[in-house]
């Protein structure tokens, strides 16, 4: 059944004359036809729920695709048709769409760009001494953070660690939380505080009922989130994160580019609400853009930064060794291979407008030639297919540039797809991307330009890891790293942006950092200190949440 599905999208995909509208996502114009062909057990059959958010209501009837909206006019979200809005940020909106709506939606004189929500992954006691915090705890104007507001946007947090807690009558108790506000964007509830829409949001007051219970309305089973806020916040004397004397709030996101930018803005809101100046950390990522801060979800997290007192430190990201990234300025042709690790995914190739090159894709002995400003597609000897649209719809609205996008479906784990790029007739520079490490890997990767959205965006401080430790103790015994001290981590993602800005901005120790560790998160042994309480990791998670350092100390504090 999911073969012979695979097989009619990819004839359709390929020889139908598919214009769609300019201002519409490749992706959701693949999805669009995929839909009208198979219906909505066809895409779920297809693996599409793996390449974007389809909304909640996505079983029976017209389901519903998570998206950004880009329009003309600020505030113009509210009145699209179709459009579910959920935030609105001036002229950029995250909400849902039916998606036999997308072509209306897309012809509407306000949309300027209709981007699919992609999913994202996530990414003390040397290195709290290694960035020079005790020196600000006690400089000329000491501070541990009191007065501001550390936002997390992650896997959640472990509401009973010590290191979130906070004794406030004296007794040796700590019955107190340090988290004002939490949200749960997986929640089932209803937010009864906060417009929010989806998820369940909870005060304080709400947060230490549930600990007084030992029942924590909210639970860290991933445990990213938890390991995140000790390294920025925490507050344990034996082993303080950088702001330890900050307030909190959390969200436990779902990890779509979406669910990301209404995360941020809701930590700004409460901190707007308190008259309080605020600093949010994301460890986390995608590739899914065209890495030059113009995609939706950048401008977006940018669109937040837009008054003094607001402050998003984002990880640069762990995929300088993955082979996510392949770059050249091509005069000739040129070929590149993807290595496919997960039956669907997608990449996406990037050049100059006056630029043009017909793609030749071949897999398994079959091949099939893309000319400029067309669509095609490959059907796949074991029945799945490829999809290429060769800049058909012209320049990109979003930078002016022309993109090639590539699709695919049903493919094998472990088979090869070749790539092909002729100039016709003008060549120049091309920087392609897998969208994310799950799904394949360029054979000719290399560790250019690797830098995660939204760490690409114009406002953001965007930070790389080096390495303050490769030996440590754990439940299991010592354990060594061949990670070298003092040298940028091999994981860390290297700038710079595809307009050639210089990203990421600094560096912070990010590898094999000992912070909180979550009770309800399964953690190898080998990597939990001997109490039990703290873990040792070593990804985007140990370093931007570090260099909130630089926001605690520098942001407005209330009087």
């Amino acid at each position: 059944m999911r073969k012979s599905l695979v097989l009619i999208i990819s004839l359709l995909l390929g020889y139908l004359a598919l214009g769609g509208p300019e201002r519409l996502d490749p992706l959701l114009r693949a999805l669009r036809r995929s839909w009208e062909a198979v219906g909505t057990e066809g895409i779920v059959a297809l693996d599409f729920p793996d390449l974007l958010a389809l909304g909640p209501d996505a079983t029976g009837g017209t389901p519903r695709v998570r998206v950004l909206v880009y329009t003309k006019s600020p505030g113009a979200a509210h009145t699209l048709p179709g459009f579910r809005a959920r935030t609105v940020i001036g002229e950029l909106a995250t909400g849902t769409v039916p998606i036999a709506a997308l072509d209306e939606l897309a012809d509407h004189p306000q949309v300027v760009y209709i981007q699919a929500s992609r999913p994202l992954r996530a990414t003390l006691d040397i290195s709290v001494p290694e960035i020079g915090a005790p020196e600000v705890w006690s400089g000329d104007r000491p501070t541990r953070g009191e007065g501001v507001i550390v936002g997390i946007v992650d896997t959640g947090l472990d509401l009973l660690h010590p290191s979130f807690r906070v004794d406030r009558d004296g007794d040796g108790t700590p019955e107190g939380s340090r988290v004002l506000w939490l949200w749960d964007q997986e929640a089932t509830g209803v937010p009864d505080s906060w417009s929010l829409g989806y998820g369940e949001d909870f005060s304080r007051e709400e947060i230490e009922w549930g600990i007084a219970r030992g029942q924590p309305p909210s639970r860290d089973t991933r445990g990213h989130g938890t390991h995140v806020t000790g390294i920025a916040a925490g507050g344990e004397p034996d082993l303080p994160g950088v702001a330890p004397g900050a307030d909190l709030v959390v969200v436990k996101s779902t990890f779509y580019e979406d669910t990301v930018v209404d995360g941020v803005l809701f930590v700004f809101r409460v901190a707007e609400a308190l008259g309080l100046p605020a600093v949010v950390n994301l460890s986390l990522g995608g590739h899914g853009g065209p890495h030059d801060g113009t995609s939706l979800f950048e401008r977006a997290i940018d669109a937040t930064l837009d008054r003094p007192g607001r402050a998003v430190v984002v990880a640069a990201g762990n995929e300088a060794g993955d082979g996510i990234h392949v770059g050249a300025e091509i005069w000739g042709p040129t070929t590149w291979h993807i290595a496919v690790a997960d039956p669907s995914g997608e990449a996406h190739f990037w050049h100059d407008a006056g630029a043009a090159f017909r793609v030749n894709i071949s897999y398994s002995g079959t091949e099939i030639a893309v000319f400029p400003g067309t669509q095609g597609s490959l059907p796949l000897p074991g029945g799945g297919g490829i999809f290429v649209d060769n800049a058909s719809q012209g320049p990109d609205p979003r930078n002016g540039d022309k993109q090639i996008y590539l699709n695919w479906t049903g493919a094998p784990v472990g088979s090869y797809i070749a790539l092909t790029l002729v100039p016709a007739p003008l060549g120049g520079r091309v920087d392609g991307w897998i969208s994310s490490e799950d799904y394949g890997r360029f054979v000719e990767g290399d560790p250019a330009m690797t830098v995660a959205e939204p760490g690409n965006a114009f406002r953001v401080i965007t930070v790389g890891a080096y390495t303050t430790r490769n030996h440590w103790v754990s439940q299991v015994g010592d354990q060594i790293s061949d990670y070298r001290l003092w040298e940028l981590a091999p994981f860390s993602s290297r700038g710079p942006t595809r307009d050639g800005r210089l990203k990421p901005e600094i560096a912070a120790p990010g590898a094999w950092i000992l912070s909180a560790r979550s009770r309800d998160a399964v953690v190898s042994p080998w990597l939990v200190a001997p109490d039990g309480a703290h873990c040792y990791l070593a990804d985007e998670h140990g370093r931007a949440p570090r260099d909130g350092r630089l926001c605690p100390a520098t942001l407005p504090r209330s009087r």
